[in-house]
C-alpha cells in the first residue's frame, strides 16, 4: 500500500513466542501466580490495546474526512471564481469582437 508524502511503512506486531513464555513463566515463579491467570490477563490487556488502537484508528479517520469536507466545501466556490473569470473573459473577447466588427462595417460604408 502506497504512502502519503513521507510517512513511513508500518510493520505488523510479531511476538517471539518463546521469548514471551520464558517471561511469564518467570513471572509466574517470581510472584506465585499461576500462569493460566497471567495468560489471563495477558489477554484482557491484549485486548484493552486492540480497542485503544481501534478508537485511534477512529479519530485519525475522522480528521481526516473532517480535512477532505474542507476541501470539498470550498470546490464550488473555487470553481464559481475560475468560472466567473472565464465567463468574464469570454464576454469581455465577445464585446470587443463586436466593437471591432462594428467599426469595419462603419468604415465600409
Amino acid at each position: 500500500m502506497s504512502t502519503l508524502f513521507d510517512q513511513p511503512v508500518r510493520h505488523p506486531y510479531k511476538v517471539d513466542f518463546e521469548v514471551e513464555l520464558d517471561y511469564f513463566m518467570g513471572l509466574s515463579k517470581r510472584h506465585r501466580i499461576p500462569l493460566s491467570e497471567l495468560i489471563a490477563l495477558k489477554a484482557t490487556l491484549e485486548q484493552q490495546r486492540t480497542n485503544d488502537l481501534r478508537l485511534w484508528d477512529g479519530d485519525a479517520k475522522d480528521e481526516q474526512l473532517a480535512g477532505f469536507g474542507e476541501i470539498a466545501r470550498n470546490i464550488p466556490e473555487q470553481l464559481g471564481f475560475a468560472l466567473g473569470e472565464i465567463v468574464e473573459k469570454a464576454i469581455s473577447d465577445l464585446c470587443a469582437s463586436i466593437e471591432t466588427a462594428a467599426a469595419i462595417k462603419g468604415a465600409a460604408t
